[in-house]
């Protein structure tokens, strides 16, 4: 570090004692702007013991405060080490627990279902039922901090942070509400159900039925702007945006068929991707939007598959007799995350990108566990 210190503090005196040279030549990125030649007439300028110790001085302030940051970083990426909420289902009811991404260091939290974690991973949203009524609560990581926000269900934070969509039932029907993250400004947004906000926020993707048939729509984020997407027919489901906001996944129902389709977000370029004659569900994409992941029982149990965007490159990821489902990428795309249905007993599982290293991270073998979410 002292070799790293004088040689950046003899640099900046030689560039600054280059004969003609402009104080203005070292740029704020480091490259040389402004740079000039005077005609040689002046003669240059001697730097003095003093300034030469002001300038060392102040390399190494800088270098300090590097340094600093540097291990600010450090500690940054263990407090956002991967972890991951599931519910696990018994007798008992529904306990939610969260765990590393390896599945060790498994913490139950609280009653209840349906959890996800905020945007910057210090909260954790969950539903718990009272009395027969869905609840809407809040936590801190540690399971500390149980506050109940309203009557509710299905809720998601927005990309933000700042806002909550859920689900409530208050008036008869299924409607969609927005909150605030105490619980305050419940504003009614549509009718419909399974909202889920855009990447930057500013649009709301959810489902309604008309006719008896569940369509897909879209709507600002103050529920202005409600256009329909897919309203033939078909029935309609688990509708997602891709990481640029620019496409949806989602299933279709036709003559008993599920296929799996992609469209533009303004509804345009529908396009069916699977086309099977079984039954295709859960899709999701990768971080990067190239890939996509769904489940398929073609082969008489469910298994996961993985294709490109556009259908090709088809891949069956874990062909045995198990049933796998709600498969899902790690963010950083470097794992996948899924359920296990094996004689009766739901378990969570990870494996690589090419289906190797298939691990079973809970091995529950009194109850059901499902998963739900993973951060970062």
């Amino acid at each position: 570090m002292q070799i790293k210190k004088l040689f950046i503090a003899i640099s900046i005196i030689t560039i600054i004692s280059l004969t003609g040279m402009s104080a203005q030549c070292l740029g704020p990125n480091g490259i040389f702007d402004n740079f000039s030649i005077n005609s040689g007439e002046e003669e240059p300028q001697e730097i003095s013991e003093e300034e030469t110790k002001e300038e060392t001085e102040k390399v190494a302030e800088e270098e300090t405060m590097v340094d600093e940051a540097d291990e600010e970083n450090e500690t940054e990426a263990v407090v956002r080490e991967s972890k991951s909420l599931f519910v696990s289902y018994s007798s008992r009811g529904f306990d939610i627990y969260i765990m590393n991404a390896d599945g060790s260091d498994q913490t139950k939290l609280a009653d209840g279902d349906k959890p996800c974690f905020s945007p910057d991973g210090s909260k954790i949203l969950f539903v718990s039922c009272r009395n027969g009524i869905s609840e809407i609560s809040i936590m801190n990581l540690d399971g500390s901090g149980q506050t109940k926000l309203a009557d509710g269900d299905s809720p998601c934070f927005s990309p933000d942070g700042s806002k909550i969509l859920f689900e409530s039932y208050r008036n008869g029907v299924s409607e969609i509400y927005i909150m605030n993250l105490d619980g305050s400004g419940q504003t009614n947004l549509a009718d419909g159900y399974s909202p889920c906000f855009s990447p930057d926020g500013s649009k709301i993707l959810f489902q309604s039925y008309h006719n008896g048939i569940s369509e897909i729509y879209i709507m600002n984020a103050d529920g202005s702007g409600q256009m329909s997407l897919a309203d033939s027919e078909e029935y309609y489901a688990w509708p997602s945006f891709s990481q640029d906001g620019s496409k949806i996944l989602f299933e279709s129902v036709h003559n008993g068929i599920k296929d799996i389709y992609i469209m533009n977000a303004d509804g345009s370029g529908q396009m069916n991707l699977t086309n099977s004659l079984e039954y295709d569900a859960w899709p999701s994409f990768s971080p990067d939007g190239y890939k996509i992941l769904f489940s398929s029982n073609s082969t008489g149990s469910y298994d996961i598959y993985i294709m490109n965007l556009d259908g090709s490159g088809l891949t069956n990821l874990t062909s045995s007799q198990r049933d796998y489902a709600r498969a899902s990428f790690f963010t950083d795309g470097s794992k996948i995350i899924f359920g296990c249905d094996y004689n009766g007993v739901s378990d969570i599982y990870i494996m690589n990108l090419d289906g190797s290293g298939l691990t079973n991270l809970t091995n529950n073998s009194q109850g059901q566990d499902m998963y739900y979410s993973i951060y970062p």
